[in-house]
């Protein structure tokens, strides 16, 4: 966090390398939170929920809820395996500003701020993940964080959801 500039109320986002992770770190409470599990994990997603206790507050920025998300690249995946446990991570990028898409772009944001950056090639979207926290459980409302790729969800939707 110190090296994104972050100021420490922002909640970090948790990344799991399979779905059944979520049930130890967060309750799935609608049918419309299933429904989003199921069509966009792993992708450029983040799913809010309500966190169990087992989340410290310095994750959630004091917050009841929890950002999860199930990176779609496989080195991601490899090593949240590896460390047994999900992994409460940042976007690498100084916070205010976009995450780069290449590692170019993030060696030259962080440089020497951080001690490894893994290589996995460039993004396949090169766009923020999309946040979503479904806010009214009888109507099924969905507040989202403004993306770009809010039209590709949309057909996604359309194809997967109806």
């Amino acid at each position: 966090m110190k090296q994104k500039e972050e100021r420490g109320d922002n909640p970090l986002i948790v990344h799991i390398s399979c779905k059944e992770q979520i049930k130890e770190i967060a309750y799935v409470e609608s049918e419309m939170e299933q429904i989003l599990i199921d069509n966009f994990m792993p992708g450029p997603f983040t799913l809010i929920l309500k966190k169990k206790e087992c989340i410290p507050s310095v994750v959630s920025a004091g917050l009841n809820t929890v950002g999860i998300r199930m990176p779609q690249n496989k080195i991601a995946q490899e090593l949240i395996k590896m460390a047994n446990v999900p992994i409460a991570a940042p976007s690498a990028n100084i916070s205010g500003r976009p995450s780069g898409t290449r590692i170019e772009d993030i060696k030259e944001e962080l440089g020497e701020k951080v001690s490894a950056i893994i290589d996995a090639g460039n993004t396949n979207i090169g766009l923020e993940s999309t946040v979503v926290k479904v806010i009214e459980r009888n109507t099924n409302y969905i507040k989202t964080r403004k993306s770009n790729i809010r039209r590709y969800y949309k057909s996604c939707w359309k194809s997967k959801c109806k």
